[in-house]
Order: structure tokens, then sequence, then C-alpha cells
């Protein structure tokens, strides 16, 4: 497209993109109430087979915990896919009061302070962007991509997040994608 257009040229495509949104956004309900009917229709037979699972499962680890002398060497075994038998625990940490524990550090362990206690420091950005951009000047920060931008967006609500998510998909998959 190339020359001078019309605010009305522009006000057309934008009347043929708003259309072609909404074709998408039609297909796209559809799609959505037949995902949510074959979930409805398949949720009764996943909930059987995930209580079965949980079923094997409880009766694999009752017998591998009533029978711990097949998992001395080695500890673990795989079998049809399935790892079974014992490993060391990770184990948690419980700080009940981190204050306490970090004054205990500096006191006890001084010297390790420093890998003992992880100290953050960082600029705020959302704190920042409400400056002026002569004090931002004098802060050694730059606006990046703060100039104009072209503007093409439908104003509406969640389904419209949903299409605009559909169409950087397809923008991604480029011409015929």
């Amino acid at each position: 497209m190339s020359g001078a257009l019309a605010l009305s040229d522009i006000e057309r495509m934008a009347e043929a993109y708003a259309a072609a949104c909404e074709d998408l956004r039609r297909d796209l309900d559809v799609l959505e109430g037949a995902i949510r009917q074959a979930k409805r229709a398949m949720v009764p037979n996943l909930l059987r087979r995930a209580a079965v699972a949980a079923g094997a499962k409880a009766t694999l680890r009752k017998a591998v915990e009533e029978n711990p002398s097949l998992f001395s060497k080695p500890r673990t075994r795989v079998a049809h896919g399935v790892q079974v038998g014992y490993r060391k625990a990770k184990g948690k940490l419980a700080i009940e009061d981190e204050t306490l524990t970090l004054k205990l550090i500096r006191k006890h362990f001084a010297d390790q302070a420093d890998v003992l206690i992880e100290t953050t420091e960082k600029p705020v950005k959302s704190a920042l962007n409400q400056l002026p951009a002569a004090d931002l000047k004098r802060l050694a920060v730059t606006v990046l991509e703060a100039g104009d931008e072209v503007v093409v967006k439908v104003l509406e609500g969640e389904v419209e997040k949903l299409v605009d998510a559909f169409l950087h998909e397809a923008d991604a998959l480029g011409p015929g994608g």
C-alpha cells in the first residue's frame, strides 16, 4: 500500500479488521464450547482412572514399606518405567524467627554471614517510572522505546485477549502459517 490515504480509507480497513476478528472470535467460541463439552464428557472416566491409579500407587507404596530388605542395594529399582525403593529425604528448613536467625548467624558465623545471608538491593522500576525525565537522567536511567508507536487493538474484554493471543501466534507463524 503506497500513497496518501484518507481517514475514511483507514476506517474501512479498521472495519474489515474488526469483522475478521469477530469471525475469529465466533470460531474460538465454538471451539471453547466443544472443549468444555468434551471435558464434561470425559470427567467421570478421568476421575475413575485417577482413583484406580491412586489405589495402585498406595498398594505399591505399602508393598515397598513392608519389604525394605528388597531395597538394600540398590536402594531403588525401575520396573515398567516406575522407580520404586528408598532414597534419602531432602528435608526442609524451618525458620520460625528470621530476625533471630539472622542475629545468631552474625554472632556465631560472622565470617560466613555473606554466604548465609541473602542481601538483595536493586532499583524499583515502578517507582523510578514516576520520576520526571530530568531526574532519571541524573540517575543514569535511560527510557527506551518511548516514542510514538502504531496502535491497532480491539477494545473489548477477555475474549479479545484470546483473539489477540491467537493473532499473535498466527503472526509468529508468518504468511500462510
